[in-house]
């Protein structure tokens, strides 16, 4: 029976732990539950989020045509096809991102029919092929594009995306930065774009930072993270190059990364691990269903990353009042204030190195950065008006 609230739809390609999942998962949190009927479709429906849905959020049965596209459970027809699709889209292009949109276009689109639910909102959460299937197979009344990262540095292409986002009614990104690359890429459609900076529930990040104490850490020496996807955006080349230098000045430390990766992604910083002889000083843990104990007992949170949007998990750190190391990528200023908050260093290995043992060496200067996230933590709040404005506002 049809209610008096709206009903919002999200999609997301699956909930594994990434910064755009999280804050999802946040969002779902800090949204009041009744202010609308919401409901989240993934195209392949698993992640390690998955249990952390709230109940009042309707997880939508992926439709079995998505599911086996996407999904690892596949027909023998189905899997043939998949292969052939994906290899023609590899002879077209070696640029994973335009892979996707040609596997899209060319295979995918046709197969897959419409959603057979209708929604006053529907918002693709994250761009690519999300925003693809709510675009061309969702009814809405309104549909809002969400774009997590710096669409410049992203290296996303703009002649493949113009066309669908021109037909969603609003284009939500998270920082002015990021707005501001938009405008730049679509002027005509600068009067769609808006900011909305991520969620970052304090209540849930805190509780859920003292389940237990991470067995993997050292009771001596330093702890270092990292956390993000292995992919180069990250920067996670720089923290392997940085931590030789580390080891060769006679730092005892301990760098964890963790985050999910393909097996070329892992298996190639595994190489740059064993090639500087880091075993013992770097490990990739992989996926944690709860980062938060992580951040939490770490001694620096270093983020090297080559571009960000505006950074999920540093706000998580702030929150968690960890020292924070950032290398200094175009939005990095946004959240991190140099020796205020945090530091800010090159994009280099040799000053990631640097900074890491100028922080360790320097115990005022950690005393005042956590006095001062400890004053921001404080006077924390969040925008949720606004997300549900733009979320049950349908005219």
């Amino acid at each position: 029976m049809r209610t008096t609230r709206p009903s919002v739809l999200f999609v997301m390609p699956q909930l594994n732990a990434g910064g755009a999942e999280r804050s999802l998962i946040n969002l779902f949190n800090e949204l009041p539950t009744d202010c609308a009927d919401m409901s989240l479709l993934l195209l392949n429906k698993t992640g390690s989020l998955l249990s952390q849905i709230p109940e009042y959020v309707n997880l939508i049965d992926t439709p079995s045509e998505i599911r086996e596209m996407y999904g690892e459970k596949k027909s023998l027809q189905m899997r043939l096809w998949w292969m052939y699709a994906n290899a023609v889209s590899k002879i077209h292009t070696k640029d994973d991102e335009a892979r996707r949109q040609y596997r899209w276009k060319k295979f995918y689109s046709s197969k897959i029919g419409m959603l057979r639910q209708k929604f006053d909102t529907a918002v693709a959460y994250i761009s690519g092929e999300s925003l693809y299937y709510l675009v061309e197979k969702v009814y809405a009344r309104r549909k809002v594009a969400w774009i997590h990262n710096d669409y410049e540095s992203a290296g996303y292409h703009k002649g493949f995306d113009e066309p669908y986002l021109e037909r969603v009614d609003d284009i939500v990104t998270i920082s002015d930065k990021c707005a501001n690359a938009l405008r730049r890429q679509f002027p005509g459609l600068k009067n769609k774009i808006k900011v909305l900076p991520n969620i970052s529930s304090l209540s849930a990040i805190n509780k859920q930072s003292l389940e237990f104490y991470p067995q993997e850490y050292s009771s001596q020496g330093c702890n270092l993270l990292s956390i993000g996807r292995l992919n180069p955006q990250k920067g996670f080349d720089f923290a392997v190059d940085a931590a030789k230098i580390l080891k060769d000045k006679g730092l005892d430390f301990h760098w964890y990364i963790v985050g999910p990766g393909n097996s070329k992604e892992i298996n190639g910083l595994n190489r740059m691990i064993k090639r500087n002889g880091l075993e013992r000083n770097v490990s990739l843990l992989g996926i944690r269903d709860n980062p938060y104990p992580y951040i939490r007992n770490c001694d620096i949170f270093v983020q090297p990353s080559r571009f960000e949007g505006k950074s999920v998990v540093l706000d998580e750190a702030k929150l968690l009042c960890r020292p924070i190391l950032v290398t200094n990528y175009q939005t990095a200023n946004e959240q991190i204030t140099d020796q205020k908050n945090g530091v800010i260093c090159d994009m280099t290995p040799q000053s990631i190195a640097e900074s890491i043992m100028k922080m360790l060496y320097s115990p005022e200067l950690l005393k005042q950065i956590r006095h001062n996230l400890q004053e921001s933590r404080d006077r924390w709040s969040t925008n949720i008006e606004d997300y549900v404005d733009i979320l049950t506002n349908v005219g």
